[in-house]
């Protein structure tokens, strides 16, 4: 499927207007090679498990002695063994709520990227420190590029994963550390063409206007995640400049927080001073309070949003409003 081609599919599908038995739905332990997939959880859209027993659920301290790393060099999956040289073929681990496994294979060898689309992702949220402890989603046997490894709540966020090198079934993980309820719903679409230009970008736009934000941003519906992103973030945010366009804005809604937390005390940086969690706008780094009037970026394109933070602690995050300028 190439791109303008997912554009019209995905607007029919929001829009509930889409011939829905071209897609197909899979569930844990299960594998598809087609061009959409819906993913989810058993028993969606009920949350699972459905009865737990409060001496499962885990309060987590950031001085617990079992704190992990959120970094891709240091996590330590455990028991359940992810790794992108086995074989990925669905099987029963006896697990059973602490772990759910997807495999997705290429249609063809003309596929570039897949794109994940979480239509309803909502897990436990990060530590204080910004790590993902207690539920994470993993992907992994993509191409090099960078995929973060996030919890909490992602409904209406996206992925772009490069696999045009990808030989063996890319893997998708939803792994816990007790049985919490939850639930996700994600649509895997295989596209045939790179979307964002070969730019290595996790997420892309191609509107006139929108917004950009960190992911678990949002406050959840069950409220089991404080609004919060997560460290050892290392991804780019695209925005296509579109024909007659010259110029994007972004701005800050005067009812939105921003918080990336830089160590430097200062209220609001705009400059090079953001050493520890950041985002880039027209060339320069924002961190902390963000910025109090809007930033013009004049850049001929491509417009590559780099996205940053350490392994420290984390903040709100970021919610940005953008529109492209006409000539």
């Amino acid at each position: 499927m190439e791109c303008a081609a997912f554009v019209r599919i995905y607007t029919k599908i929001k829009k509930k207007r889409f011939n829905s038995t071209i897609l197909v739905r899979k569930n844990c332990g299960e594998s598809t090679n087609r061009n959409l997939t819906y993913l989810e959880s058993p028993n969606y859209p009920n949350f699972y498990p459905e009865k737990i027993d409060e001496d499962d659920l885990i309060t987590l301290n950031e001085d617990d002695e079992d704190y992990e790393s959120n970094s891709r060099e240091d996590i330590d999956l455990g028991q359940f063994e992810v790794d992108d040289d086995d074989e990925k073929e669905p099987r029963d681990d006896d697990l059973g709520d602490l772990a759910c496994i997807f495999w997705v294979d290429k249609v063809s060898k003309e596929i570039q990227q897949i794109r994940i689309d979480f239509i309803d992702f909502e897990l436990i949220g990060p530590s204080q420190n910004g790590d993902c402890f207690q539920e994470k989603f993993v992907v992994s046997g993509q191409n090099i590029n960078n995929i973060p490894i996030i919890c909490g709540y992602n409904s209406g966020q996206h992925y772009y994963i490069d696999v045009n090198a990808l030989k063996g079934p890319l893997q998708f993980s939803i792994l816990s550390t007790s049985s919490n309820p939850k639930r996700y719903k994600m649509l895997i679409t295989q596209l045939s063409t790179n979307c964002n230009n070969n730019n290595n970008c996790l997420q892309s736009y191609d509107s006139i206007s929108g917004v950009i934000q960190s992911f678990n941003y949002e406050s959840s519906q069950l409220m089991r995640s404080q609004p919060q992103y997560m460290n050892n973030l290392n991804y780019a945010i695209c925005i296509k400049k579109l024909p007659g366009f010259c110029s994007i804005t972004y701005q800050i809604d005067q009812n939105d927080e921003f918080d990336l937390i830089n160590n430097n005390e200062d209220e609001k940086i705009e400059s090079s001073s953001c050493e520890n969690d950041y985002i880039v706008l027209s060339n320069t780094r924002i961190c902390n309070e963000g910025f109090t009037t809007s930033i013009t970026d004049n850049n001929p394109g491509p417009i590559v949003i780099n996205v940053r933070s350490d392994e420290e602690y984390t903040g709100r995050g970021f919610k940005i409003n953008f529109n492209q300028n006409k000539c």
